[in-house]
């Protein structure tokens, strides 16, 4: 498809998620046939994954592309899983058929005779994080997929995903991953022997105990930061894992997201969220937890105020231009590499979903879509709210908007600047398909205060 179709294609959806005639569902609805638009316009024969257009991770070719199909795939499972027709009728006017897609995707990709295939799951590697999200769409379309998957190809799938038990990972956030994986495999019938046993399972689990600050709040490994993935990495999977095997911690799991959800919902305005940390690309996902405390307790935390953080964060980002070419783009607003990981490729952008899938999860006559909406804390009140788990001071202002968060340890800092990205070494990277992008580290953890107002890159 030309850039101009697709600046025709993200401006009708910007003028959509613009309009006040129309609520969040049918916004929603926007956002995911435009979403799957971009896949199917841009993916790879078999469907196991898309070209998208950017700049590429440390990681190649083969893991850029998958990530298209691995993280759209919970979004189209959570979609369906939630009681909608599985049939979509997509922006250019043709429709796409979403158990088709998973279907045909996961066949490619755990098929290993394909070209596509995505490939065995080795020590320290991507596919293990992306098998965690796939391992998520499979449980969530499972009514589906065991009509449509002849026992060959669930074979073939089973086999993949069991090539990642016993792998050595990142010991962060990555434990996580295995727990899902595992989990999913267990659920899904897949003999225990073979998919690793409950003593695996609870070391991981004893493992990520130790990074637990209090209410919910962990550091990324032993010695760690403290940043946004504390939503959209640890909350998400971990209230998955309490919705998959409710056995399984289920009732503590709850009780931190809760513990986690109410004073965090503080940080999410109508005009974005003090954007600090790693992995800034993953941002319409900040109100994840906020979507899952609702499910998980509508009296503790409004299923109308959760709907709003999801809201109006897409509404922020899609006004700033963040959609290009059907995927959201690499940076914040827009694409801005001094922002982006080396380790982040073309559609690593696309775990933003992650507030979505939950939203999705829950069926259109749910609480969560019908209950009136509420206000936001900053647009009630002016307020200071301390997190003491991370040692963060929150600070709104109803009439501007302004919400501030304040890291107590970084008080002596100095304000560190950003540093560049000169585009020819930018292109030098994209020709060798290498990045070596600044990480900027200070940057994104080490000063006192950010603002949603003023991002600390702006100077």
């Amino acid at each position: 498809m030309s850039v101009v179709s697709w600046r025709v294609h993200s401006q009708a959806l910007k003028r959509r998620m613009a309009d006040p005639q129309l609520d969040f569902a049918a916004r929603t609805e926007g956002l995911l046939t435009y979403l799957t638009l971009g896949f199917v316009r841009n993916a790879i024969p078999g469907g196991a994954g898309a070209a998208f257009p950017g700049a590429p991770s440390i990681y190649g070719k083969c893991i850029d592309r998958m990530q298209a199909f691995s993280r759209m795939a919970p979004l189209w499972a959570a979609y369906i899983a939630g009681g909608r027709a599985p049939e979509l009728k997509l922006p250019d006017g043709t429709s796409a058929n979403l158990p088709h897609l998973l279907a045909q995707g996961l066949s490619a990709g755990c098929d290993t005779a394909s070209s596509t295939y995505w490939g065995a799951i080795s020590d320290f590697d991507q596919r293990l994080c992306e098998a965690a999200d796939i391992a998520l769409a499979c449980w969530l379309a499972r009514a589906h997929l065991e009509k449509i998957l002849p026992p060959r190809q669930r074979d073939q799938l089973h086999a993949w995903l069991l090539t990642a038990m016993g792998k050595r990972t990142a010991d962060n956030n990555w434990h996580v991953f295995v727990l899902l994986i595992t989990k999913v495999l267990a659920s899904l019938g897949v003999h225990p022997d073979r998919a690793g046993d409950d003593a695996q399972a609870d070391e991981r689990w004893r493992r990520l105990e130790t990074f637990h600050l209090g209410c919910g709040w962990y550091r990324d490994g032993p010695a760690g930061p403290v940043d946004y993935y504390n939503a959209w990495g640890f909350q998400y999977g971990l209230f998955w894992l309490s919705r998959i095997n409710p056995s399984f911690e289920g009732a503590l799991l709850e009780d931190r997201l809760l513990s986690f959800a109410r004073p965090y919902l503080y940080l999410i305005t109508p005009q974005g969220f003090p954007a600090m940390g790693r992995s800034l690309d993953y941002r319409m996902a900040a109100p994840a937890p906020v979507a899952a405390a609702s499910l998980v307790d509508p009296a503790a935390l409004p299923p109308g105020t959760a709907r709003r953080a999801q809201d109006v964060i897409w509404r922020y980002f899609v006004r700033h231009d963040c959609l290009r070419h059907g995927v959201p783009c690499q940076g914040y607003w827009s694409k801005d590499l001094r922002l982006i990981n080396n380790y982040s490729g073309p559609a690593s952008s696309l775990w933003s979903l992650r507030g979505l899938i939950i939203a999705l999860s829950a069926s259109p006559d749910h609480a969560f879509w019908q209950s009136p909406e509420q206000l936001l804390p900053v647009e009630l009140a002016d307020f200071e709210e301390d997190i003491p788990a991370p040692g963060w001071r929150l600070q709104g202002c109803r009439n501007s908007g302004e919400v501030k968060l304040f890291i107590k340890a970084n008080a002596s800092n100095p304000d560190y600047p950003v540093q560049p990205y000169p585009r020819w070494r930018a292109g030098l990277d994209w020709l060798r398909q290498r990045p070596a992008r600044p990480d900027n580290e200070l940057s994104k953890y080490r000063r006192y205060s950010y603002s949603n107002l003023r991002p600390f890159w702006i100077t």
